[in-house]
């Protein structure tokens, strides 16, 4: 991630942007927490439901920049899915 910053702050990027690209992946991170949170918990499901729904009216905020952290969950998810029909 740092090292993406870097390179698009050398290739002339705003700052404003790359700031925003960062904050979008934690953002989405918090997202995936969440959804987690309200799987794992049994009695308690309301505190990460709202947690989730503050983010996801966040995200809705960040625009065009959105597209960076799915694509990162999408290799993720394409690597996780090959390396398991690997193993199996």
């Amino acid at each position: 991630m740092a090292t993406t910053l870097i390179l698009m702050l050398f290739c002339g990027e705003i700052i404003e942007e790359l700031v925003l690209i960062s904050n979008t992946v934690f953002i989405v991170i918090y997202i995936i927490g969440s959804v987690s949170g309200m799987l794992l918990l049994d009695k308690k499901k309301i505190y990460p439901a709202v947690s989730l729904i503050v983010c996801v009216a966040i995200l809705l905020f960040v625009g065009v920049n959105v597209i960076y952290p799915i694509l990162i969950v999408a290799a993720a998810v394409v690597y996780t899915t090959i390396r398991n029909n690997l193993t199996d």
